[in-house]
């Protein structure tokens, strides 16, 4: 069974896209909000906060403790903080399986698989562009081999 990783420059971007939402954020709030200057203030501590927190502990948690595992027979997702979520799915049950890759993924890190079976749906999110071609091959090579035998 291989084993993947969320990419590092997915990381980046998502601290780059939340970084440019707080500073529209600011540009709103300092735009509508000038006549209340407490509530301006307000709005842009707690939300400059949350970011921070985003950024910099909970982000890296999150790409720090989710695995895919991509075997002969099955798909494995293993995520979360501080309650660890596994899903599983068998690889003779997927349907159909997509790759979106936004532009300039290969500095980005935003490519995304999706994979459908019967009754379910499982993500593979912020994957090295290497990494998420490998695993289309390897999930549609077993598709294939699992449409010869049947």
């Amino acid at each position: 069974m291989k084993s993947y990783r969320p990419c590092k420059n997915g990381l980046w971007t998502a601290r780059a896209i939340l970084t440019l939402f707080a500073v529209l954020l600011v540009f709103l709030a300092n735009r509508f909000l000038n006549r209340y200057e407490l509530l301006m203030h307000i709005a842009v501590g707690l939300s400059a906060s949350v970011i921070f927190i985003l950024c910099t502990i909970i982000l890296p948690l999150i790409f720090s403790k989710t695995r895919y595992y991509v075997g002969r027979d099955e798909i494995r997702r293993l995520s979360g903080i501080f309650f660890i979520r596994t899903g599983y799915m068998r690889l003779k049950s997927v349907q159909y399986v997509t790759m979106t890759a936004l532009p300039f993924s290969g500095i980005t890190g935003l490519n995304f698989i999706s994979v459908c079976s019967l009754g379910g749906k499982m993500s593979f999110l912020f994957l090295d562009l290497e990494d998420a071609v490998q695993i289309m091959s390897l999930i549609n090579k077993s598709i294939e081999e699992s449409r010869n035998d049947g």
